[in-house]
């Protein structure tokens, strides 16, 4: 999971997986994985997802 890793995503990225999951949650925690899995740490260990990561 998702738990132990630092991320942050920028609010229209986080829209966008809320509007692409059309109300299933799973799919839109699917797609915040997915997002987070493709995305290296920046030199702060976090995780920085972009809206154009999350439309990727």
């Amino acid at each position: 999971g998702l738990g132990n890793w630092r991320i942050c995503i920028e609010e229209d990225a986080l829209a966008h997986l809320v509007d692409t999951g059309n109300g299933d949650a799973r799919t839109a925690l699917n797609a915040l994985e997915l997002a987070a899995l493709t995305t290296p740490p920046g030199k702060d260990g976090e995780r920085h997802i972009t809206l154009q990561v999350a439309e990727e």
